[in-house]
């Protein structure tokens, strides 16, 4: 954030240049309305060193921005990798209709859901950190899981595709940028051909597995000519 902060004055700072500049010219302008070679006309065919100075000015203004905006996306990123760690313990399950409000009930409730997908070993309350209902108009409510143990949630995600589910669908917890991302190419590619892992977005093409990483690369993927 300090980097942006100092490029942000370097900006301002050139702006306020290049404002000065132009209140300048325009004053010299207006003073002097009889001779020709002070209208703007005459100044862009003469190449005046008012005007040089401006274009040097944009010229700097305009990589000023790009750095700006380039560090601003790697910032973002930076940024999104760090909630999406944060994250990393993290189950969300799908399709619950009845869920209780008393406390140990709902503990009681997650870990018979757990248990049932026949791990090696059993789920306790002390392999969750915490466990809510999250927000939703659907009559399916989801439920976001935190377990202590990377070991545990590894194992529970593995059983993804197992049929003692009981129509409950489970997913990982993603970041609202890369569920945004992953509802884009679900339409583009189908549903079965996309998913994640650890965060990090898939989809099948070609029978080839493919990395998204940005909406960008989604295009790119159904267009490559057009993206080249």
């Amino acid at each position: 954030m300090e980097a942006i902060m100092e490029k942000m004055a370097s900006f301002e700072e050139m702006f306020l240049q290049l404002k000065n500049k132009q209140d300048e010219y325009e004053s010299g302008n207006a003073n002097s309305k009889n001779n020709d070679a002070a209208s703007p006309a005459v100044a862009v065919i003469t190449g005046s060193p008012e005007l040089k100075e401006m274009r040097k000015m944009l010229n700097g203004l305009e990589t000023s921005l790009k750095d700006l905006t380039a560090l601003v996306k790697r910032t973002d990123d930076r940024l999104d990798d760090l909630e999406q760690y944060g994250r990393r313990n993290c189950l969300i399950v799908h399709g619950s209709r009845r869920v209780p409000g008393d406390r140990n009930s709902f503990l009681h409730y997650v870990l018979n859901i757990l248990n049932k997908l026949h791990l090696p070993y059993p789920v306790t309350p002390a392999d969750i950190d915490i466990a809510h209902v999250l927000p939703t108009k659907k009559d399916r409510v989801p439920i976001i899981i935190k377990f202590v143990r990377r070991m545990v949630r590894n194992g529970v995600s593995r059983t993804e595709k197992k049929p003692e589910r009981n129509g409950m669908s489970m997913t990982e917890s993603l970041t609202s940028r890369r569920l945004q991302i992953v509802e884009k190419a679900k339409a583009s590619f189908g549903f079965r051909n996309v998913w994640t892992s650890n965060g990090t977005i898939y989809v099948t093409l070609n029978n080839k597995r493919q990395v998204i990483h940005n909406i960008n690369d989604i295009a790119k993927l159904i267009s490559p000519k057009a993206s080249t």
